[in-house]
Order: C-alpha cells, then structure tokens, then sequence
C-alpha cells in the first residue's frame, strides 16, 4: 500500500517533539525545513537535518506485514 493523506508515513521527529504525520517524506523534509531543523545548501541544493533532527519512518501497516512475512515463508 502506497503513502496516502489516510496512511500518512513520514514525520519530522526533533528529541521528543514530533510534526504531524505527512504522505511523503519531501513533506517532512518540508517541515524540516520551515521549522529552522534542516538547511539547504545554496552550492548543490541539498537538504541537510540538524545533528537533532530525524525523518522517522511509519512501520507497514499489519496487512502489508502480514503479505510479506507469507511472501517470505513461500519463497523457502
């Protein structure tokens, strides 16, 4: 299952404060970016996370979960 408005599954993450789940990770990175947490570099534009920052990732949901782990087992 692909990342939706409904299954959001990246987040701005900064210690214990955490943004809001986003659909794509350019979202996060967009956070990032306009709460002063990441710079972009003028020279080669890339985005650079503060040492405190971190894109964090939602795990699958439990169906896709489930679909791989019955992939995995097949395949031996």
């Amino acid at each position: 299952m692909l990342p939706t408005d409904a299954h959001p599954r990246w987040r701005l993450r900064v210690f214990d404060r955490c943004w809001p789940w986003r659909a794509t990770r350019s979202e996060a990175m967009r956070d990032a970016v306009s709460s002063f947490n990441a710079r972009r570099c003028p020279d080669d534009n890339v985005i650079y996370l503060d040492a405190a920052a971190a894109i964090q990732r939602d795990p699958p949901h439990y169906g896709d979960q489930l679909r791989m782990r019955m992939k995995r087992s097949f395949a031996k």
